[in-house]
């Protein structure tokens, strides 16, 4: 009987064999494949080398000069020794196609290198216009990435960091500032479908909210711009400020009914939307400011009036949201009465002996004149103050 072991060795002995057989072939088609990048390496050097050596070389000129040169001369000899007339005719016409050969290549290569000489300058304005459009893809994906950032900070992010990204927002580019204002402040995102909605007074504050941190970067946004150029100060301020209180013509009246229901809502959404009250005050002072400066008090005027007409008569006893809605009016009315203009310093109404209730009324006064409506009621209003 047969030792298992031997053939259990004999079974590894085979497959040994098979797997260097295997890597053998293996090995023979690497040296295979080396060998066939060799000899295409080879083969274009050797294509390359006769185009370049007789574009550089005359030495096939030379050459069938010489041998030209000795066909004629043997005719100096003996005349048994002379050549035919076919050994002269072949040398000329060899010597010939060597001249035409070599002038032909020669501008053949001249007209490439040119052409690829001129072809460099080309070549680096397709590179720098491909470069220009990598970086505006560049720049566009930033501008996606700052907008994701902001609409977050705004919707999601706490109390400070919307006040930080507000912050950033006042030192951006007015234009920016713009634009989102003119998507936030949209009237279809602050449209009401259902009687539900009506009563929902935690997603009203919500909206109240973040709002009140783009006003501010508003106001502080046109304030921080108060030596730039005017009229594009107001062609990119104006139209900002407008949708700001025709949003504010519909939401202000809904924050004070619900200011009615004090122990209803929610501490902290109730201070945000406070925090808008105050802002908005800021922007109506802020529009009024430029609108002074700038001759526009009968476009301020229309644009306040909407506001004061759902505002000026309303109840504001034991309501929630009174006293910012109080302090945003009256500093309006106090500096309606100062006729204070964009750039001029703050005043301190508290110092000095100022008489605060004289002008809050002839504020009151300069505003029911420059609004001239009839709609408002102004002794409601100067008791709301």
């Amino acid at each position: 009987m047969s030792d298992p072991r031997i053939a259990q060795l004999e079974q590894q002995l085979a497959g040994l064999a098979a797997r260097n057989q295997e890597l053998e072939a293996q090995v023979a088609a690497i040296h295979g494949q080396q060998a066939a990048a060799s000899q295409a390496r080879v083969k274009a050097v050797k294509t390359g080398g006769k185009w370049l050596i007789p574009l550089l070389d005359r030495s096939k000129v030379v050459k069938s000069f010489g041998e030209l040169a000795e066909t004629v001369g043997a005719m100096t000899g003996p005349r048994e020794q002379w050549p035919t007339r076919e050994d002269i005719v072949d040398r000329a016409r060899l010597f010939m196609e060597s001249c035409v050969r070599f002038t032909v290549r020669r501008r053949t290569s001249f007209w490439l290198f040119s052409m690829m000489a001129a072809s460099i300058p080309f070549m680096q304005l397709w590179v720098v216009v491909q470069q220009n459009e990598i970086i505006s893809n560049q720049n566009e994906f930033f501008e996606i990435q700052v907008h994701d950032v902001v609409s977050r900070s705004m919707t999601e992010g706490d109390r400070n960091a919307r006040l930080m990204t507000g912050a950033l927002l006042s030192r951006a580019k007015l234009t920016f500032l713009a634009d989102v204002v003119d998507e936030a402040f949209d009237p279809e995102l602050s449209g009401i479908y259902s009687t539900q909605g009506t009563k929902a007074s935690k997603r009203r504050l919500e909206d109240a909210a973040f709002r009140g941190f783009l006003l501010r970067a508003v106001a502080r946004g046109v304030l921080l711009r108060v030596d730039d150029d005017r009229d594009e100060l107001v062609e990119t301020a104006q139209p900002m400020m407008r949708k700001i209180l025709v949003d504010a013509a519909d939401r202000v009246p809904m924050l004070l009914r619900f200011g009615e229901n004090n122990a209803e809502l929610d501490p902290e959404l109730s201070e945000q939307a406070s925090n808008y009250l105050f802002q908005l005050g800021a922007v109506i002072r802020t529009y009024g400011r430029l609108a002074r400066s700038e001759g526009l008090e009968t476009e301020f005027a229309a644009d306040l009036e909407p506001l004061l007409l759902r505002v000026a008569g309303l109840e504001l006893q034991n309501n929630r949201f009174a006293n910012p809605y109080r302090f945003s009016m009256d500093a309006v009315v106090l500096d309606a009465s100062a006729e204070v203009e964009l750039g001029d310093p703050e005043i301190d109404w508290e110092a000095g002996d100022r008489d605060i209730e004289a002008a809050r009324k002839k504020g009151i006064e300069w505003l029911s004149e420059t609004l001239a409506s009839k709609g408002i009621d102004w002794d409601a209003f100067e008791q709301q103050l």
